[in-house]
């Protein structure tokens, strides 16, 4: 997967993913793929980046997540995306890509 130097474009799930998640759990995980901030965290952590939302919704996206495959748990605390399965089921969308106009519908 090629990035695109300017950051001008996001990973995000491929489409037919998209219905596979909650809207909680899928923002979270948009923010942890997008934003290395975001990975090796605790809830806590992503609760204070992030203070909109409750601990209890950071906690119950990442339940999920983890359920799901997308997201590892670590030490009981410390979450960390699944990489092997956001190169399989999500993908890169740059502001050059070729077909952005039929992504973007």
């Amino acid at each position: 997967m090629q990035i695109n130097k300017a950051g001008t474009g996001i990973i995000s799930l491929k489409f037919e993913k998209i219905a596979e998640l909650s809207w909680e759990a899928e923002g979270l995980l948009t923010r942890m793929v997008n934003n290395p901030k975001c990975d090796y965290v605790t809830a806590e952590t992503l609760h204070k980046m992030f203070p909109a939302d409750s601990l209890e919704t950071f906690q119950s996206a990442l339940d999920e997540l983890v359920e799901k495959s997308f997201v590892f748990q670590q030490n009981e605390k410390i979450y960390s995306v699944n990489k092997v399965k956001m190169i399989q089921e999500m993908f890169y969308l740059g502001s050059d890509s070729k077909d952005k106009e039929i992504c973007n519908v």
